[in-house]
Parts: C-alpha cells; structure tokens; sequence
C-alpha cells in the first residue's frame, strides 16, 4: 500500500498558503539573494546590523521550495533585521527592494491591512486551538506593526501615489485599525512629507505646517465579521463618501477620482 509523505503534503499545503504574501516573499528572498551573491555585500549588511545594535550572530538564509520550514527561518532572519535592511538600503544605491521588475512598494501596505484585518477576525473565532494559534501571531504583529507610527513612513507615500487608492486609503486603514489620535498624527505626517516633497522635485507650493484634519469627518467600521478582503471594504466605503474639493497640485492628485482598484493589469508607472 503506498502512503504519501506527510511532510511533503504540509510543505503542499503551507506553500498554499504563502501565495496570499508572494509578492512579499519574493521580495525578501531577492533582498537576501543580492547581499549574499557578494562577500563586500555581505561584509557592509554586517556592518548595518552592528550599526542598528541587533543581536544576530547568524547569516541570511535563503529559503528552499521544498521545505517550508526553510521559508520560515528566511522571513524569522529578515525580520528580525529589517533595521539592518532599511540602512544598507541607504548606504547601497544599487540595492531595490522588489519581487519582481516591476514597481511593488505600493503593494506591502495593503498586505499589513489584510493581515491585521484577518488575525482581528480569527482572534475571536470560537476553535479554542485555532485562537491561541491567531494570538500568538497576533503579539508578533502588534510588535512591528501594532503601532501604525513604526511602519515606515515610505509605505504610506507609495500607497498614496498609487492613485487606486490614495489618502483615502490610508485613512480608512487608519481609522479601521487604530484610534483617532493616531489617525491625526500620521495622517497630518503624510501629507506634510506629501507637501514638502512637491516642493523639492515640483517647486511652487509652499509646505503646510497645519494640515486640515479631515479625520473627524471619516467614518468607518471595523466590526463586521464577514470575510470580506479589507480593500472590498475600502471600495465599499469609497463608494458611499464624496471626494473633497482640492486647491493645489498635490490636493488635486489627492482629490481626483480614483482608479478603480479592481483595474486588471494595472500598471502604476503609466
């Protein structure tokens, strides 16, 4: 009687589950990939983790298709040095963080909401097993991205120039995820760096120091249980909410209407 290997039907069904965050993985491994096709890449990536005080002695670990566990122990490394990632990145003008050739900054933001939004729903779930498995993941989440102040800055700037979205977006996240305070304080971030940007790279608009606070005006909930896609439910708000009327370039692009983001084949640089 022939039995199939157990482990090779986990590693089937993790690698199933990992599609939902391919374009993440992807971009981590080739992350990794490039450091370590270098012994000097290797040397500066070290050089960053000393910099940033992470306690690693170990090395990057490229995952194998074949064993699940493998992809694990990649993505528990990356993360535990992100901040070593986020400095070569600055330190090395060749380095792209990217799943592909095409542009995919803007698609991480939306994956963080997907996550948070399913373990807030499978935390409640009544399988007792199922609940502490959520929990646990849900401490892990809260840790980096709990507070929507640690997530970087430059991942709201791309989900904001991605005019399937734009600040819309990210205010319904917001609002969606965190308190009101929150809201106000990283939205009034955004649109500051949105401002001062234009200044730079378009010129003529002078940086406000008091953006409007349009996040009393926001409403949105965040406690239906359905198993809606948190961007079926941006859509689903956008859909219900008029668009403010703008005054410069950057409130302009802000105001327009969106690109739908069911758009097949969208592509963000056209």
């Amino acid at each position: 009687m022939h039995v199939r290997c157990a482990a090779h039907i986990i590693n089937l069904i993790v690698d199933s589950g990992l599609k939902e965050m391919h374009e993440s993985i992807c971009a981590i491994r080739n992350a990794i990939r490039y450091i370590r096709l270098s012994t000097t890449r290797l040397e500066k990536f070290a050089m960053c983790v000393s910099k940033e005080k992470i306690e690693f002695k170990g090395k990057l670990i490229l995952d194998c298709s074949i064993r699940w566990n493998s992809t694990y122990k990649m993505l528990h490394v990356a993360l535990k040095c992100q901040k070593a990632f986020e400095r070569y990145e600055e330190e090395d003008d060749k380095y792209f963080f990217s799943a592909t050739n095409s542009v995919s900054v803007n698609c991480f933001y939306n994956e963080i909401c997907e996550l948070h939004n399913q373990l807030n729903q499978l935390n409640e779930s009544d399988d007792i097993l199922l609940s502490k498995m959520v929990s646990n993941m849900k401490l892990k989440f809260d840790k980096y991205w709990g507070n929507a102040e640690n997530i970087n800055l430059l991942m709201f700037l791309a989900i904001v120039l991605d005019p399937r979205c734009k600040m819309g977006y990210v205010k319904f996240s917001l609002k969606f995820f965190y308190d009101a305070q929150t809201v106000t304080k990283v939205t009034l971030l955004i649109e500051q760096t949105l401002n001062r940007l234009y200044v730079v790279y378009g010129g003529g608009l002078k940086p406000k120091d008091n953006a409007s606070d349009e996040s009393a005006k926001f409403n949105a909930t965040g406690s239906s249980h359905q198993r809606r896609t948190f961007l079926s439910n941006f859509i689903k708000h956008q859909e219900e909410h008029s668009v403010l009327e703008s005054c410069n370039e950057v409130e302009k692009y802000l105001g327009d209407e969106n690109v739908s983001p069911l758009t097949p084949s969208f592509d963000i640089l056209l």
